[in-house]
């Protein structure tokens, strides 16, 4: 629907043979904020990449905390590095379970909230979702007013599966990237698990394991010791 603009193309072309970091502020000088969504796990590597590349020197602000196809709270700062979300009462209601408790878990509501306690989040919020565990922690981190503040903590529904034994996506993604500060200037791009059939000759007949493809930057070849840890990572969670 737009004319060509001759002109902006030539301009397009000459800031990408320039290579693309901060490109974006380069393309578009007036612009301000980068609105993201809230990232768990692998997720944040694909915002950190943005970050320290395409969008170098601008912020990243997430305005809503969305859960279950319901919005359930705003971010009010801003320029706070993580974001954290104000509950909005009106929206849905909200139940929470308190994580690691000594006895058998019951729902606490808003007002029964702790500062520092992490929780499972559970919706009621359109007809047909009742009471529904959406896989969401919280971490309560203060009050605003008398309503709680909270910041997402991991999504226990993503979880990868060794023939039944799910493993939290978070919980794989922290120990992989303890493993890669091992390796000195090796950056994780991007990863990928895949169940697999093949067994190496330490392995029993059934043991089920994954195989990790991982996209590095800085780092080529792996050695065998590399190779090593994070065969020793999947170990410890498996």
């Amino acid at each position: 629907m737009l004319s060509p603009d001759a002109a902006r193309a030539a301009e397009l072309r000459a800031e990408c043979a320039r290579g693309f970091e901060g490109i974006v502020l380069r393309l578009w000088p007036q612009l301000e904020v980068v609105v993201v969504r809230t990232a768990h796990g692998a997720e944040r590597l694909y915002r950190d990449s943005l970050c320290q590349t395409d969008c170098q020197g601008l912020p990243f602000y997430c305005p809503f905390y969305q859960a279950a196809g319901a919005l359930l709270g705003i971010n009010l700062w801003p320029l706070e590095p993580a974001p954290q979300f104000l509950l909005c009462p009106d929206w849905a209601f909200c139940e929470f379970l308190p994580c690691l408790a000594t006895r058998e878990p019951r729902t606490v509501l808003l007002d029964e909230l702790w500062e520092g306690r992490e929780y499972g989040l559970v919706v009621t919020a359109q007809p047909g979702e009742y009471r529904c565990r959406t896989g969401e922690v919280l971490k309560v981190t203060g009050f605003h007013k008398q309503c709680p503040v909270v910041e997402p903590v991991r999504r226990e529904s993503q979880t990868l599966s060794v023939r039944g034994e799910s493993i939290p996506e978070e919980q794989f993604c922290q120990s992989l990237g303890r493993t890669l500060r091992m390796w000195p200037g090796a950056r994780l791009i991007d990863y990928v698990c895949v169940e697999s059939s093949l067994l190496g000759d330490s392995s029993g007949p059934c043991a089920p394991h994954y195989e990790v493809f991982m996209e590095l930057q800085g780092l080529r070849d792996l050695s065998e010791g590399q190779r090593y840890r994070v065969s020793r990572t999947r170990a410890l969670l498996w």
